[in-house]
């Protein structure tokens, strides 16, 4: 399953640091322009949360692939958004993947846009890594979901599940995260709509259908390919 679809031509992925927004932003935005040769593909680095492993580190790698990378200025006080933005999401003849900090301010950025974004043309992720403190919490989850939605004024997110500790992560790495993601959110009204799972790991239909297991989403990890 790709996160990839047809139908859409813009995509958010907004989440706290540590996980995974980046490496699904930079990914997809590869396979965007892979797939639609000669079309303008932008990624849209909006992550003000932290100081390295960018959307906008990665500029250089993606080029060559036909895909432009924008930022603004780098601060971590204040909300400022790249140029064109706007422009970008409402050419038609464009895909824009924007990597957004997890945040209240990312929240007030991407509500900037949150017309266009609401759109049917735009797809919503909300990326949960259970290993990583910020998103190891269903308070900490629920309030930054809370914060896209009333601060973004953004309707619907796709929740991914993305369990995993880098290039160390094993098939119970993934399965136990999807557990511990699941029980996280027991009660809280916010089912989990796709699982993300490293490319070294093999789970079979039967594995899928026994844990229970949503939309599974196969990941290469962006050093594959730089």
């Amino acid at each position: 399953m790709s996160l990839y679809d047809t139908e859409k031509k813009n995509y958010v992925f907004i989440g706290e640091a540590g996980c995974g927004k980046t490496e699904l932003s930079v990914n997809l935005a590869r396979e965007i322009a892979k797939a639609n040769t000669g079309a303008k593909t932008v990624l849209i680095d909006m992550d003000q949360t932290k100081g390295d492993y960018r959307s906008r580190d990665f500029g250089d790698a993606l080029s060559k692939y036909g895909v432009r990378t924008v930022s603004g200025p780098s601060t971590s006080d204040a909300p400022v958004v790249p140029p064109n933005v706007l422009v970008d999401l409402a050419d038609k003849d464009s895909f824009c993947v924007m990597d957004v900090g997890g945040n209240k301010a990312g929240a007030v950025m991407v509500g900037q846009f949150s017309d266009r974004i609401n759109e049917g043309d735009c797809a919503v992720f909300f990326p949960v890594n259970p290993y990583r403190s910020f998103s190891n919490s269903r308070e900490n989850i629920l309030r930054t979901l809370g914060q896209l939605k009333t601060v973004g004024n953004i309707h619907t997110a796709r929740l991914i599940c993305n369990p995993n500790f880098g290039r160390e992560t094993t098939k119970e790495d993934v399965l136990e995260g999807y557990r511990k993601t699941v029980d996280m959110l027991e009660g809280a009204g916010q089912s989990i709509d796709i699982l993300v799972v490293p490319g070294w790991i093999e789970i079979t239909e039967n594995e899928a259908a026994r844990h229970g297991l949503p939309e599974i989403h196969i990941i290469d990890p962006v050093i594959e390919y730089i």
